[in-house]
């Protein structure tokens, strides 16, 4: 199971404006894309604070930005779950088409 969220989200919550990520070209988009969204998915209680403690606890997140408590909650709040399966690629290193931001 994978938790997304949307680059759009991202930058309304303004989270671009926190994060400066120099040696990422992939931070630049979807360009003419059409990326494919979901509402956000309702989550356990013991799933919110999984996708919480994974956002708080990740080094290079808390390195780039100082996500307060209620900018973590935003980001529990929007996510929606999508089923992976095992094998599948969900993201490759250098790829320029960064839609999403993935709790995994």
């Amino acid at each position: 199971v994978a938790f997304k969220i949307t680059q759009k989200k991202f930058h309304e919550l303004g989270l671009h404006e926190q994060i400066y990520l120099a040696s990422r070209a992939a931070i630049g988009g979807s360009g003419c894309r059409v990326i494919s969204t979901k509402p956000p998915s309702p989550k356990t209680s013991k799933e919110r604070c999984l996708i919480a403690a994974a956002i708080r606890n990740n080094t290079n997140l808390r390195i780039l930005a100082a996500l307060d408590e209620v900018r973590v909650q935003q980001l529990v709040d929007i996510a929606w779950k999508d089923v992976v399966f095992k094998g599948t690629h969900v993201i490759k290193e250098g790829d320029l088409a960064a839609d999403y931001f993935y709790i995994v």
